[in-house]
């Protein structure tokens, strides 16, 4: 019969084995599909349940070009997309509230025409607190984007201060494409609209940074922080050595980043409830009230007082659907408002 300190013993070295034979397991599924499958799941139910609608920062507010307002304002404006005169009137009557930051998830390239051009951009420049996005078009797929030498201005406007933390596109393979130059000089910033979903295609990770032909750009999320609260920048720090880690200072609060300068997003909910989103055509109906006798909600500019109001699109028509682990199909301006929001209060 074995004695008390035999199977102790026995005991302790069958946990032993069992947790060295563990941690070969995840050694060797660790950069396997497999691997990132499972910790990707535990991942994704650790954040739907960890997720607090209420925490979530009531300071953003997204006006959404969401499919009512396509079939509202079709007799109106037309069909997607709308003319610059619409963007122009929207962020004339948003910054009369005195916003924090107006956000656009769009890149408005090209020219329209002179006289609308030049009114969106005078009320951009009026406002001070306007952020264009701007994206990095593979080379490969789209070939007439706006390269980086054309326009100086917003590429010095677009760039960091950091050094190296970005996400890196392949030299050759990628190429801004920025605003009109006329627009772009007139904003408070630039960001960059690019997403770095997981090969599931979820994106559980935001770039707040992209490294291209070596040098950095900051993401939309990061440069709208910094448009809202100008007396507070965000502090890049890059991995020096073993023991050490890359993250964002803001405020005294590190925000760790990963190898490709990525923030671990943290929801507060999905992306119907989360933050407020006005419909843009109540947006739209409380500026032009007597053509919308039958609206029930008109927004006025004091509404937007000190918030952080973002434009973007959840209608199908404007392909931005993202899947997160909140959404099987959320709109790509949701995981913006997260970034931010994250970035505010984290």
């Amino acid at each position: 019969m074995a004695t008390p300190v035999h199977s102790q013993r026995t005991f302790f070295k069958g946990v032993v084995v069992s947790i060295a034979f563990a941690s070969l397991v995840s050694l060797a599924l660790a950069h396997t599909r497999a691997g990132e499958w499972l910790e990707n799941g535990t991942l994704d139910a650790r954040a739907r349940w960890a997720a607090q609608p209420a925490k979530a920062d009531s300071r953003i507010v997204i006006i959404d070009i969401d499919n009512a307002s396509l079939d509202v304002l079709q007799d109106k404006l037309g069909r997607w997309p709308w003319p610059r005169r619409v963007w122009t009137e929207v962020t004339r009557y948003v910054n009369r509230g005195k916003p924090s930051v107006i956000v656009f998830d769009a890149v408005f390239g090209g020219v329209e025409n002179e006289a609308s051009d030049t009114e969106f951009a005078n009320v951009i420049h009026n406002s001070g607190k306007v952020v264009l996005g701007y994206s990095f078009l593979s080379t490969e797929l789209n070939g007439d984007g706006q390269s980086v030498s054309e326009d100086q201005g917003a590429l010095a406007l677009a760039r960091s201060s950091s050094d190296g933390l970005g996400e890196k596109l392949k030299p050759g393979e990628y190429k801004p494409h920025f605003p009109l130059p006329l627009l772009a000089n007139a904003a408070a910033g630039l960001g960059s609209v690019i997403s770095s979903p997981d090969r599931d295609a979820t994106i559980r990770r935001a770039p707040l940074q992209v490294s291209h032909e070596g040098y950095e750009y900051d993401s939309l999320a990061a440069r709208a922080v910094q448009v809202a609260s100008p007396d507070t920048t965000l502090q890049w720090h890059k991995k020096n050595g073993l023991f050490d880690s890359n993250y964002v200072l803001r405020n005294g609060k590190r925000l760790p980043l990963d190898s490709q300068g990525r923030m671990l997003l943290l929801w507060h909910g999905n992306s119907i409830g989360t933050y407020r989103r006005l419909p843009i055509w109540e947006v739209i109906c409380s500026i032009y009230k007597d053509q919308c006798p039958n609206a029930k909600h008109f927004y006025p500019p004091e509404y937007f007082r000190d918030k952080a109001v973002l434009v973007g699109a959840s209608a199908m028509a404007s392909y931005e659907a993202r899947p997160t682990p909140m959404d099987p199909q959320g709109p790509g301006i949701f995981v913006h408002a997260t970034a931010i929001d994250n970035l505010f209060n984290e």
